[in-house]
């Protein structure tokens, strides 16, 4: 024979439940609808209730976290407000009022850098000449106003350091801590 493994039948795999293929779900109650019909309209339990009923103190706790109140419970007895208490709604109330109440954020205002002095006599001159322009250009009121952004990005491997004009991307530095290239087994470039 041949040890082609190519040329043999595949087996066939087909889910199988745990339980046998012949096992069927539980056995139905048999009841006539009219009987299941009182049987449902009798029982006074929705799932609402019941979820309430088993995390009621973690509802309550959460309630008083809300209100900014303290949730502690001493032997039974509860210290937190129950739902549709009027101090609970009032409480709540005065809690969201503090909330709103917050300080009026500032404008935003660039940081003023102190440029180094001149150190010899063509760079004064430069200084000199640059500041008259500066006032002039000012006073005509047609100088364009550019905002500068720097990001700076630092990982364990590399820092990153983008120069952004007006929102633009003008500059973009990357710096590696290590020669290699690799991290893992990815390429990072240059």
């Amino acid at each position: 024979m041949s040890n082609n493994p190519l040329g043999r039948k595949k087996s066939i795999l087909r889910f199988r439940p745990r339980g046998g293929l012949g096992r069927k779900g539980p056995k139905p109650i048999e009841t006539s609808p009219g009987e299941f019909r009182e049987r449902v309209i009798s029982e006074q339990a929705p799932q609402n209730e019941v979820f309430e009923s088993r995390h009621r103190e973690e509802i309550e706790q959460a309630e008083a976290k809300a209100a900014q109140l303290v949730g502690v419970q001493e032997e039974g007895k509860e210290l937190s407000p129950r739902r549709g208490d009027e101090t609970t709604t009032a409480s709540l109330g005065e809690a969201r009022a503090c909330d709103s109440i917050k300080e009026p954020e500032k404008p935003y205002e660039p940081v003023k850098i102190q440029e180094e002095p001149p150190k010899g006599l063509v760079e004064k001159i430069k200084m000199v000449a640059g500041s008259l322009i500066d006032k002039v250009q000012n006073l005509i009121g047609t100088r364009p106003r550019v905002h500068k952004e720097i990001i700076v990005n630092v990982q364990p491997l590399e820092t990153r350091v983008a120069l952004l004009e007006d929102g633009r991307l003008e500059e973009l530095a990357i710096e590696r801590a290590t020669d290699e290239r690799l991290v893992g087994s990815i390429y990072k470039g240059v």
